[in-house]
C-alpha cells in the first residue's frame, strides 16, 4: 500500500515534475463533468469540466493533490491548454453523435490568462473545430482576477467578443473588491460553498448568500451556487432566487459516458436525501458541534510501522462511517485502517475503511467521507458504543 500523500518527501522536485510530464504526455489526465441546472426546472444547463489524473498506481486523483505543483513547476499551462483543446473535441463528438450541446465551464488560472497568445491560441481551436465561443464559460479565482489586472481586463475583453462567458469562482471566499463585478463586466458568480454549507439553519451563511444573490440580480449577471447538497439548502436558495445550482444532490463528477446519459435526459431531479445522507452528509448520527478525536491512520501493507496520528474534527458518525475534517491529504478509494478516540467513548475504536470522496475547504482544510469496512458483529459493537 503507497502513502496517504502521493506526492511524498521520498521524492525530489524534479521527480515530481517528471511524473506529471509523464501524465500529460501519456495521457494520463481525463476529464470529468459536473451538470448545473436551473434551479426552478431542474434543466441542465451548463457543466463544469473537472480534470483528474488517472495515476498508473493510485487510480483517480483529484486537482487538490496536484494542481499546486502544476503551478509551480509551469505545467499549468500545458495542462490547460489540454483541458481546453479536450473539451473543444468533445464537442465535436457530440455534435457528431447528435447530443444536445451545453455550454461547459473550465477553471482558468492566472498564469493561463497572464500568457500573450492565450486568447489567441482559444480563438484558433474554436475555428478548428468550428464551435461557437457561447459553448464555453471560464471560471477565475478573485485572486487570479487582482494579478496583472490591466492584462488581464484586455484578456477577458478579447473572450468576451468571442462568445465566451466568464464567472468568479468561488466568490466571496477571496479579497477582491465587489467593484470587480463592474469593472471586468463579468457574467456571473459561482457563491462559495462555504457559505451555502447548512444555510437553512446558520444565519450567518443565510445572510451573505442572500447579499451575494441580490448584487447579482441587480447587477444583471447570472448567480450559480456551488456544494448543494441537501434539500434544505435546495428549498432556501430557492426562495431567495438563485438562478442555478450544482452540487451533489444533483449530482457528483462523472466520467463523460455517463455525463452523455445526462446531455440525452436534460433535466436532472434531485437525488433522495436518504441517498445523500447515507454516502455523504450523515453517517445516521449527526453531530452539532463537531469534536475533537484523535486519529492514527495504520495503511493496511506497509506503514504499520509508520503510525501517523493526527488531531481531526469529527461532524458525522455512525455504523456506516463518518465525516471528518482534518489537514491530512488522503486520496478517494484508499483503504485504510483507521483507529481513533472519541473525547465521550470509553474505548479506542479501530476499523478498516475506505474514503468515499473528499472536498477541499479553505485554509488548507480537507473534509472526508469514511466508510466503514467491517464485519456485521464489529458494527452492531460500534453502534453500542455510539448510542
Amino acid at each position: 500500500m503507497i502513502s496517504n500523500d502521493f506526492i511524498t518527501a521520498k521524492e525530489n522536485g524534479a521527480r515530481q515534475t517528471l511524473n506529471l510530464r509523464r501524465a500529460l504526455l501519456g495521457e494520463q489526465f481525463m476529464i470529468y463533468y459536473q451538470p448545473v441546472v436551473d434551479a426552478k426546472t431542474y434543466k441542465v444547463v451548463s457543466a463544469e469540466a473537472l480534470i483528474r489524473w488517472d495515476h498508473p498506481e493510485l487510480g483517480i486523483v483529484t486537482p487538490s493533490h496536484f494542481i499546486k505543483l502544476a503551478e509551480e513547476t509551469g505545467l499549468i499551462i500545458p495542462i490547460g491548454k489540454w483541458v481546453i483543446r479536450q473539451i473543444c473535441g468533445q464537442f465535436v463528438l457530440w455534435r457528431e453523435k447528435g447530443i444536445p450541446l451545453i455550454p461547459i465551464s473550465i477553471n482558468i488560472g492566472a498564469q493561463q490568462l497572464s500568457q500573450q497568445d492565450f486568447t489567441h491560441e482559444v480563438r484558433e481551436l474554436l475555428d478548428y473545430y468550428q464551435l461557437d465561443g457561447s459553448l464555453l464559460a471560464f471560471e477565475i479565482s478573485e485572486t487570479s482576477l487582482m494579478k496583472n489586472e490591466h492584462f488581464i481586463i484586455e484578456s477577458l475583453e478579447e473572450l468576451k467578443e468571442l462568445g465566451i462567458k466568464v464567472y468568479i469562482d468561488h466568490f466571496g471566499n477571496g479579497h477582491s473588491s465587489l467593484s470587480y463585478l463592474n469593472s471586468f463586466r463579468l457574467d456571473g458568480i459561482k457563491i462559495d460553498r462555504s457559505f451555502i454549507h447548512d444555510i437553512s439553519w446558520k444565519p450567518e451563511n443565510a445572510v451573505i448568500t442572500s447579499a451575494l444573490i441580490e448584487i447579482g440580480h441587480n447587477l444583471h449577471i447570472n448567480v450559480i451556487a456551488e456544494g448543494i447538497e441537501t434539500v434544505e439548502e435546495l428549498q432556501y436558495l430557492q426562495e431567495l432566487n438563485c438562478n442555478q445550482l450544482q452540487g451533489y444532490l444533483f449530482g457528483r463528477p462523472c466520467s463523460v459516458q455517463d455525463f452523455e446519459l445526462v446531455l440525452k435526459k436534460g433535466q436532472i431531479s434531485p437525488i433522495q436525501k436518504e441517498m445523500i445522507n447515507d454516502e455523504k452528509n450523515t453517517y445516521r448520527i449527526p453531530v452539532n458541534t463537531p469534536f475533537q478525536a484523535e486519529i492514527i491512520l495504520i495503511d493496511y501493507l506497509d506503514r504499520k510501522e509508520k503510525d501517523e496520528e493526527t488531531n481531526v474534527l469529527i461532524e458525522n458518525i455512525g455504523p456506516g462511517g463518518l465525516r471528518i475534517q482534518s489537514n491530512l491529504k488522503l486520496i478517494v478509494g484508499q483503504e485504510m485502517i483507521y483507529s481513533f478516540k472519541p473525547e465521550k467513548l470509553k474505548e479506542d475504536v479501530q476499523v478498516a475503511g475506505v474514503v468515499l470522496w473528499n472536498d477541499e475547504l479553505p485554509n488548507d482544510q480537507f473534509q472526508y467521507g469514511i466508510h466503514f469496512i467491517i464485519p456485521d458483529h464489529q458494527r452492531t459493537h460500534l453502534t453500542q458504543l455510539l448510542r
